[in-house]
């Protein structure tokens, strides 16, 4: 069987490694680690889903701004999940999910893994 498609923005390079041994076990992972990054792979690419985190160091746009920019362009149906260090995100309607760090990585795993079934029942 296929894997599903799993992207991860995430600025730190230990935790998105982390994420991606993780979730290599159920998920096709890539992976980026700035802004430039995440606009390269989606130029090419549709995940089935796609862990953001909200604060980027290196870049002048945060997650957000860059789901934002996605959606704006094009209609994606990669299920957005947002990470964050805090309690409130703003935007939150935008994400089909959000989870505050330190993250439960087999809940964040079952929640990702009930939005892209949940996306395949309702496409039949």
């Amino acid at each position: 069987m296929t894997k599903k498609k799993l992207f991860i923005l995430e600025d730190d390079v230990i935790t998105a490694e982390m994420y991606a041994h993780f979730f290599s076990e159920f998920f096709e992972v890539s992976i980026a680690n700035n802004a430039r990054s995440f606009r390269n792979y989606f130029k090419n690419h549709t995940p089935d889903a796609a862990i953001i985190d909200i604060n980027i160091k290196d870049s002048k746009h945060d997650g957000i701004y860059l789901v934002q920019e996605l959606k704006s362009i094009s209609h994606y149906h990669t299920k957005f999940i947002a990470v964050t260090g805090y309690q409130d995100l703003k935007s939150a309607d935008l994400f089909d999910g959000h989870f505050k760090k330190p993250i439960d990585l087999d809940h964040l795993n079952d929640f990702i893994r009930d939005q892209i079934n949940k996306e395949s029942i309702d496409t039949v």
